[in-house]
């Protein structure tokens, strides 16, 4: 392999272990959003009623056997699951990072599924509370 080879491969998954989160009308996405996206964000604005999280969630949610089969010919259940943890504690780790001032959630479920396509991972704000709210509960 080539370092220009290595190089493109090592971006590939930078992209999607360490990705460049972009904010767009007060939302947080796993990239900057082209002008589709945008068109998809107010679509999804419009249907939602403006819920923002839910708009986060499906507009960063990833099917973790989707990005490996683009390296390995047949994903196992434990490959998925392995590799579906770390994206959790990286985004994790990254979002607490360039969003200090915010709360986010990475969800990662990991009850059995029967199709391992049904294994997603995504992220989304936590609303912002008032400090007096969070006193009363």
């Amino acid at each position: 392999m080539t370092s220009d080879h290595f190089l493109h491969f090592l971006n590939g998954w930078q992209n999607v272990l360490w990705p460049q989160f972009a904010e767009h009308d007060g939302c947080v996405f796993s990239h900057e959003l082209c002008e589709s996206d945008k068109q998809t964000f107010r679509d999804w604005m419009e249907q939602t009623a403006g819920d923002r999280r839910a708009v986060e969630a499906v507009m960063n949610h990833l099917h973790i056997v989707d990005i490996l089969e683009h390296t390995l010919d047949s994903p196992s259940r434990e490959a998925v699951l392995t590799f579906g943890r770390l994206i959790r504690d990286l985004w994790t780790a990254k979002l607490a990072r360039d969003f200090p001032d915010r709360h986010f959630i990475v969800t990662f479920p990991e009850d059995h599924c029967n199709d391992l396509v049904d294994y997603e991972i995504t992220f989304f704000q936590e609303p912002r509370r008032d400090p007096v709210e969070k006193e009363l509960h």
